[in-house]
């Protein structure tokens, strides 16, 4: 989420560098973990928490997490 922000405000190489750190941080980790955060991260991005005024993830998050 933070780097979709830096992007959007136009600090494109910060969020992919953001970007990178976190995929190599999610790969040190144990598959379980992984999973965990994976799950972690869907249902952030389909804002499955108790907010009225949550929005739908944008359809590009949900396409990646139904694969």
């Amino acid at each position: 989420m933070v780097a979709d922000e830096a992007s959007q405000a136009g600090f494109r190489d910060f969020a992919k560098a953001i970007e990178a750190a976190l995929g190599g941080f999610l790969a040190t980790l144990p598959a379980e973990q992984q999973a965990n955060a994976l799950r972690l991260s869907y249902e952030l991005a389909m804002n499955s928490v108790d907010d009225d005024t949550a929005e739908p993830a944008a359809p590009r998050l949900r396409l990646v997490f139904s694969r």
